[in-house]
């Protein structure tokens, strides 16, 4: 081990060294990338184990997009609205159909009719679900959330419409 010179004080060999320290970190970090450089994978192992990302902390970080690992109460409650909205909107087309008020009009979904109700609905669910889950991923983006409240505002007039229609032909 080394000693210390004799001539200096111990003050003095603790504040070069502290500079040294300094000097390499200002280094490292001129040589070394930002980890921030890179964007945010759209799914990570933290979206699924031990994530803490709610939200873009920095303002550099708010003008781009990202990806976070924990979402908001929120938008659980809007993605699961949508989702009931799905499930009354077949019940309430399936009453329509049932009592010859109305037909189907999506040709995807009367041809799933054609093979059975149950079909029709784990089809809808499911084509549903895949959307809400691209929504969710992409709920940052300016976009997603415009298309969140469209497709809510959308499904409660549809929703309206055919109870309009249950209730009064």
């Amino acid at each position: 081990m080394a000693e210390l010179p004799k001539d200096k004080p111990l003050v003095c060999s603790v504040f070069l060294l502290k500079k040294e320290i300094s000097m390499l970190r200002e280094a490292r970090r001129l040589y070394l990338s930002d980890r921030r450089e890179t964007r945010t994978p759209l799914i990570s192992k933290y979206a699924f184990w031990g994530g803490q990302r709610k939200k873009a902390r920095r303002k550099t970080d708010k003008r781009r997009h990202l990806f976070v690992d924990c979402y908001s109460l929120h938008l659980l409650l809007v993605l699961l609205a949508l989702l009931l909205f799905n499930y009354i909107d077949s019940y309430l087309t399936l009453t329509l159909i049932q009592n010859d008020v109305a037909v189907e009009g999506n040709p995807i979904m009367a041809f799933h009719m054609e093979h059975g109700i149950s079909h029709f609905v784990a089809n809808k669910g499911f084509i549903t679900s895949i959307s809400l889950a691209i929504l969710c991923i992409f709920n940052n983006f300016h976009i997603a959330k415009i298309g969140l409240a469209f497709s809510v505002s959308i499904y409660f007039f549809i929703v309206l419409y055919e109870l309009f229609l249950i209730f009064c032909c």
